[in-house]
């Protein structure tokens, strides 16, 4: 029996969403280390009295 194969259109919009989903969670990545590492700068600075 054989798998039913979608249309190209449909391939491609999923193409599309599967990598715009990949680029958004690239980012939030991104976003998440550069947050923590501001944090931990604040946080060190604070403890040595420099804010």
């Amino acid at each position: 029996m054989d798998a039913p194969i979608p249309p190209i259109d449909l391939q491609r919009q999923f193409s599309d969403f599967v990598w715009k989903k990949f680029s958004i969670q690239d980012k939030y990545e991104l976003a998440v280390e550069h947050s923590t590492s501001e944090f931990d700068s604040l946080l060190q600075r604070a403890f040595r009295g420099e804010l």
